[in-house]
This record gives C-alpha cells, sequence and structure tokens, in this order.
C-alpha cells in the first residue's frame, strides 16, 4: 500500500515540501512490525532491518514526490518523538540523498504556515533555488547512499533500485 506524507507545493515554484519526520513515524511503525512479525532478536540483524527500512521509505518518499514537483524533504531536529541517537542517524542520512533537505527546529505546519509571508516565501525558495543548482550541477548519482547500504549489506537495495531511482528523478 502506497503511503501518503503530509506536503506542500510553495505556490509559484517548482518544489514541494516533504515532511520527512512523518516518513520516519511510519518507517518505525514498520520496522517495529517487522521485528515481531519475523520474531527477531539479533541486534545486527535488527539494524539492518533498521537501516533497508528507513532507506527504503525515504526512496519512495523521493519517487511518489516527483511528478510534477521537485521534492525537498524537510525534517524537524527537535521532534519530541526522536531521540537524540536517532536524530544524528537521520541527520546522516538525509546528507546522503542527492535531493534537497532543510533541517528546521519547528514543526512542519509552523515551517508551512511562515510561507504565508510573501518576503519568507521568496527567501526560502531563493535557497532552496541555489542549493538545487549545486545539486543539479553535480552528477545525480546515489552513490553515498549506495557506499552506505554495501557497507551495512543491505543487498535488496543494490545499483539497480537506485539506478531506477536515479531515472525517475531525472524525468522531471
Amino acid at each position: 500500500m502506497k503511503t501518503k506524507y503530509i506536503t506542500h507545493v510553495i505556490p509559484n515554484t517548482k518544489y514541494k515540501l516533504v515532511n520527512l519526520n512523518q516518513v520516519f513515524a511510519n518507517s518505525h511503525i514498520e520496522l517495529v512490525k517487522n521485528i515481531f512479525e519475523n520474531q527477531l532478536s539479533n541486534k545486527s540483524i535488527i539494524k539492518k532491518y533498521f537501516y533497508h527500512t528507513y532507506v527504503s521509505n525515504i526512496c519512495k518518499c523521493i519517487i511518489d514526490n516527483n511528478k510534477k514537483y521537485i521534492p525537498t524533504l524537510l525534517f524537524n531536529s527537535t521532534d519530541e518523538d526522536i531521540d537524540l541517537e536517532e536524530q544524528k542517524i537521520f541527520d546522516k542520512f538525509i546528507k546522503m540523498f542527492p535531493v534537497q533537505n532543510i533541517v528546521t527546529t519547528v514543526s512542519f505546519e509552523y515551517f508551512i504556515k511562515s510561507l504565508d509571508d510573501g518576503g519568507m516565501r521568496e527567501e526560502i525558495t531563493n535557497i532552496i533555488s541555489s542549493n538545487q543548482d549545486k545539486i543539479a550541477r553535480k552528477k545525480f548519482y546515489f552513490s553515498k547512499i549506495e557506499k552506505f547500504c554495501k557497507k551495512y549489506e543491505l543487498t535488496f537495495l543494490d545499483k539497480k533500485f537506485f539506478g531506477d531511482i536515479k531515472n525517475k528523478m531525472l524525468m522531471i
């Protein structure tokens, strides 16, 4: 089943903000369900499940929100549901993906309300545009996340998986 994430299209732009905290929350639920269904107790296997679930769901989120607009991941690092250790892992994850991301200390809803101010919206759009140009100038590869998956032996997340994502991202 395809998960619908909370998103917001910035008016008069080609950018769509995606609530990454919701992606992490759904991934956490899926992870716990997998652990109980498969009766896992080995820490290294649980860690692999953790990484696989989160990386896979971020990729799905990127693909699902890449129809008409360029996805921009918005992450609230001070969310009360995220502990310090998870925050470090999530910060590491979002830097590996070749998509625009914004780390903030306010909720997704508050950030969206702040875009009602025209000046704020222009400022955010300019920041996203300049960073997007930097990303676009680089080769659009998932090499960092591929290395991460190889390091932790996440076999289902292989070059073909990331190649498919790359092709879908380049279609916009």
